[in-house]
């Protein structure tokens, strides 16, 4: 039976993303409700003995257990054991730094969106700013290209 299999494991609980859902499994592999289980079987995700999290609660987690110091010492194994992709592991400074940054991006967004807007103002008033003259260029050069697209259109019809 794989539960009894699994509670001879030293780690607890393994955790694996789901690319399609972006969301995370969390198994507790010591859970009693695994005792039933063949090796082949597959745990459904209304077991007991899984938590799904989506990816922003995964993301707050991990941010607030490093601000808190839970992840300063954490030990995942050496780098060896560590499968590529894991999250990136930082201290109290490096957490307060990151959300420096983090501010600091919102900020140069909100800067884009107002220099955006301001220069679909501009564009705008540059088309109402147009001199008579070129208004009346424009005019005729319309004129004109429809008097030619129509006498085209007569010849075409004679012919």
């Amino acid at each position: 039976m794989m539960g009894n299999m699994l509670r001879e494991r030293d780690q607890q609980y393994i955790a694996n993303r789901d690319e399609d859902t972006k969301t995370w499994r969390i198994l507790d592999t010591w859970h009693e409700s695994l005792t039933g289980y063949d090796v082949d079987d597959d745990v459904p995700d209304d077991s007991p003995a899984i938590k799904i999290l989506t990816e922003g609660e995964f993301i707050v987690l991990i941010r607030e257990a490093a601000r808190i110091g839970v992840l300063e010492n954490a030990h995942l194994g050496t780098d060896e054991e560590t499968p590529e992709g894991d999250f990136l592991l930082v201290n109290e400074e490096q957490s307060t730094k990151l959300l420096e940054m983090d501010k600091e991006l919102v900020q140069y967004k909100s800067e884009i969106n107002r220099l955006e807007a301001r220069n679909r103002e501009l564009e705008l008033d540059m088309r109402d700013k147009r001199s008579d003259g070129y208004r009346l260029k424009e005019m005729a050069m319309t004129s004109i290209l429809k008097l030619t697209a129509m006498s085209d259109v007569e010849t075409l019809s004679k012919d």
